[in-house]
């Protein structure tokens, strides 16, 4: 019976070991979708390109590297707060691992004033996951 238990017990172990192996190290999508800036005005957004470094635990993407938050099975969140021309850049989002929505909002500021800000609300499709080799 003991035998029988350790048995069960490595087969388990083996299996969680496996799942975790095949978390892919990066992840690139491409998007589609929509980005709304402040003054109301919508355009195109075509083939945008996230790259997902889950190593690192980083997005890059908006003009930034972002920090990953949070993670789950559902939802990835981030953030970044950086010097960018002559002022600070602000983003942040999230990823809907279920369906590949993405939103994210963008905020510039220069000398303590908020000179910009964008929405992005977009679909993405995985274009590229690299596996690690166990």
């Amino acid at each position: 019976m003991a035998l029988t238990a350790s048995a069960i017990l490595l087969t388990l172990f083996l299996a969680e070991a496996q799942a975790q192996a095949a978390e892919p190290a990066m992840l690139d999508l491409s998007c589609d979708g929509t980005k709304k800036e402040e003054s109301g005005t919508a355009g195109p957004i075509r083939k945008m390109r996230l790259s997902l470094n889950f190593t690192e635990k980083t997005i890059s993407g908006f003009g930034l590297v972002a920090q990953i938050d949070s993670l789950t099975d559902a939802t990835i969140t981030f953030s970044v707060h950086a010097p960018r021309d002559g002022g600070t850049t602000s983003v942040i989002g999230y990823v809907n691992r279920v369906t590949g929505a993405v939103w994210a909002t963008s905020v510039r500021e220069a000398d303590n004033e908020i000179i910009g800000t964008e929405t992005y609300d977009l679909s993405c499709k995985i274009t590229d996951r690299l596996i690690p080799a166990p």
